[in-house]
């Protein structure tokens, strides 16, 4: 199994063309959850599971960057609620290296700033739900 520095991640974001945010991201966070719901009865010695719906967010931090087309504040300001695509390249991006792909609803979109602090933008990307990302290659 491959090992990778983080700092070889790249974040491709897709709108109306991909775009190349990994020189603005500071951070990524993918992850992925499941609903459990115990539904031991009486006299149960254990808990017993079932499954309900899964989720999975990512989560980027990046540094404000508002350079037309590239800037990760001129891709995302403007589109949360929107579908886009996603490219997720934890090794890099050449072809065949492990990637986290699909589409993807931008549910959150921030600026923060702070005295002594660079600004900075933090993003929350759900699954789209008729192609939600999947772990695969570039």
């Amino acid at each position: 199994m491959a090992k990778f520095h983080g700092k070889n991640t790249k974040v491709y974001i897709w709108d109306t063309a991909w775009r190349d945010v990994s020189g603005d991201v500071t951070s990524v966070e993918i992850g992925g959850q499941a609903d459990t719901v115990d539904v031991a009865g009486f006299g149960a010695a254990s808990k017993t599971y079932v499954v309900g719906l899964t989720d999975g967010q990512i989560r980027i931090q990046a540094s404000y960057n508002d350079t037309a087309t590239t800037g990760i504040h001129q891709v995302l300001s403007d589109q949360v609620g929107s579908i886009l695509g996603i490219r997720i390249g934890p090794g890099g991006s050449a072809a065949g290296t492990p990637g986290y792909l699909g589409s993807v609803i931008l549910s959150e979109y921030s600026v923060s700033s702070g005295i002594g602090a660079a600004v900075s933008v933090t993003a929350n990307l759900v699954p789209e739900s008729t192609t939600p990302p999947v772990w695969g290659t570039i």
